[in-house]
């Protein structure tokens, strides 16, 4: 298929896949999917969409493993999900998945592709993490408020 040597891979239970790309498997993903990886970065608005909605559209990310994987899958898709307990699970499939799209891009994208998707991801924990503390804050009552209650 490809002369890349080491196409990323992901484990389902004890299963191991391999994620390989090029322009006919990329295609099927703009058609079935709407995700075109063909065209990453001739809008940054719609490279940043799509990295997005790969790291948090969980359905999203089960239909596109379930698309690459059902061929070789032991089981069927229930099975798939009796084998995912939760959403973490999904991210090991997320980052080879994009592995696959850095590999089947021009060598003079892969190294923004990376950096984009890292960059990401530490800005989602970012966010989750500042939301966490302005959530806690929130609830919390602050210690005048605890004190004049008393």
């Amino acid at each position: 298929m490809s002369t890349i040597q080491q196409w990323p891979t992901f484990k389902v239970g004890d299963q191991v896949f391999t994620i390989q790309m090029n322009f006919q498997a990329a295609y099927k993903l703009v058609d079935k999917f709407d995700f075109n990886i063909i065209t990453l970065f001739l809008n940054e608005e719609e490279t940043e969409k799509t990295m997005m909605r790969l790291l948090l559209d969980n359905e999203f990310s089960l239909k596109l493993m379930w698309h690459l994987i059902e061929n070789k899958f032991n089981g069927d898709y229930d099975k798939l999900l009796e084998k995912l307990e939760t959403a973490a699970e999904l991210d090991p499939f997320r980052d080879a998945l994009w592995s696959a799209v850095v590999l089947f891009s021009s060598p003079q994208l892969r190294e923004l592709l990376r950096q984009s998707w890292e960059r990401l991801k530490k800005d989602l924990k970012k966010v989750d993490l500042d939301s966490l503390i302005s959530t806690k804050s929130l609830s919390e009552p602050s210690q005048e408020e605890s004190t004049s209650a008393s």
